[in-house]
């Protein structure tokens, strides 16, 4: 699975997930920004090679940020986590990749920039031939 094959998968299918806010994509200038908006990162780790065969491991983190505007607490954003987690929940396969871990949550944050978020981490791994 190519990085752009990886990435459009997970956009797709967070897209299918209901009661989410509207997603911020990578490398794309926003003019408006919303008052709830999640962020995804994905962040591949060193392909494993499994036995003798040409059969690869691939994995890393998925990190969804959930944000809200600061000041007005965490709940809102701790709603947007639940919903993610309970998405990516452990067994989860989307189009080959494997969620074989519970995802969790990290302390919240304010951002100094006028936003609150919580992320969230999701294990992912699939195999290559």
């Amino acid at each position: 699975m190519l990085p752009d094959e990886l990435l459009n998968n997970v956009f797709t299918y967070l897209k299918s997930v209901g009661g989410l806010p509207k997603i911020f994509y990578p490398n794309i200038n926003y003019t408006i920004i919303p008052s709830e908006y999640i962020t995804v990162n994905i962040m591949p780790i060193v392909p494993d090679d499994i036995g003798i065969k040409e059969v690869t491991m691939n994995g890393g983190l998925i990190q969804i940020n959930c944000v809200t505007l600061d000041g007005i607490g965490a709940l809102t954003a701790s709603e947007i986590a639940k919903i993610i987690i309970n998405a990516f929940k452990r067994g989860t396969v989307i189009n080959g990749i494997r969620i074989d871990r519970t995802p969790y949550t990290s302390q919240g944050f304010n951002d100094g920039e006028g936003h609150y978020k919580i992320p969230v981490t999701i294990a992912y791994n699939f195999l290559t031939a």
